[in-house]
């Protein structure tokens, strides 16, 4: 009795082991320019602050077993340390084991990247120019009548050149922590 009791629990083991939470996977696709806005500053000791607009492409994959549904969040943009821009990626959800494609529209500050002329004249000689960003994603998913809550920690490195605004390299760290449980009620589908 015990003999075939092994197969079983070693079955169930695996079906457990390949359904386990698992981190989103990300990848940034492109990213377009939009437009430039050329403004007077008073806070700089330039005259004229060029702001850029894009879109920043991103592939998201959720590889588990049951769909999410994701809170607004702010992906914080940072370059040498300041923060640069922002992009707004609104709330969803995306089914299981699925990927989708995300346009988020971008604003960089010109008034913020004036901190770093010397850096960004050197970077833009290079053609080389590595952009930070974080986020933190909060959402649910519901596994068989119970809610769970999460947060999936984002951070990412990214080689952009800042000519031609293209990807040339990115590295990216998605940590996922699922909080309490809580009943799904009828009235939440």
């Amino acid at each position: 009795m015990v003999i075939t009791a092994i197969p079983f629990a070693a079955g169930a083991g695996y079906l457990v082991y390949q359904n386990r939470p698992q981190d989103p996977i990300l990848e940034v696709k492109d990213i377009r320019l939009t437009s430039f806005d050329l403004h007077t500053s008073t806070e700089s000791m330039l005259l004229a602050v060029i702001d850029i607009k894009l879109t920043l492409v991103i592939r998201i994959e959720n590889p588990n077993i049951t769909a999410i549904t994701f809170d607004t969040t702010i992906l914080n943009i940072y370059y040498k340390g300041s923060i640069l821009g922002q992009a707004k990626l609104y709330p969803g959800d995306q089914g299981s084991r699925s990927a989708q494609v995300l346009e988020l529209p971008c604003t960089m500050s010109g008034l913020e990247a004036t901190h770093h002329l010397r850096d960004l004249f050197f970077d833009v000689t290079r053609r080389v120019m590595t952009l930070d960003a974080r986020a933190t994603i909060h959402g649910n998913l519901v596994v068989m009548g119970y809610r769970h809550y999460f947060e999936v920690y984002v951070k990412s490195r990214i080689d952009v050149d800042p000519l031609f605004l293209d990807v040339i390299g990115q590295d990216h760290r998605a940590d996922i922590k699922i909080a309490r449980v809580s009943v799904a009620k009828l009235m939440d589908k």
